[in-house]
């Protein structure tokens, strides 16, 4: 894997790839504790993008979107309408990775709360 700097489009094929990416360097198995797969997917995408930091946060008892994503080479501008689209680019990348990491292990049961069928 190599890290981009690039975000490309959300794409569901670009989702299924990087689950299956993520379960297979991980060697995830579906009894997995939730944590660590969590851990694994922001290690993963904390390396593949570049200009992020990407961190786990913590399991939100209310099960909230467990993940930081900070922007490394810049800092948003006022009404940086760019910055922000990006980000939400980054966000959406990482839940809809993860989503599919958990359904791929039968475990669609943990996904985020706050998550709703992709769109893409």
């Amino acid at each position: 894997m190599n890290a981009i700097k690039e975000i490309p489009e959300l794409k569901k094929a670009q989702f299924d790839e990087w689950a299956e990416e993520i379960i297979k360097q991980y060697q995830i198995k579906d009894d997995e504790t939730l944590e660590n797969i969590t851990q694994y997917i922001a290690e993963f995408f904390d390396k593949l993008f570049e200009n992020y930091q990407v961190s786990f946060v913590d399991l939100h008892p209310d099960g909230i979107f467990p993940f930081a994503i900070n922007r490394l080479d810049k800092k948003p501008g006022y009404a940086d309408e760019e910055f922000y689209d990006e980000l939400f680019k980054v966000e959406n990348h990482i839940r809809w990775t993860y989503t599919l990491v958990l359904t791929l292990l039968y475990r669609e049961k943990e996904c985020p709360f706050d998550t709703v069928e992709c769109p893409y």
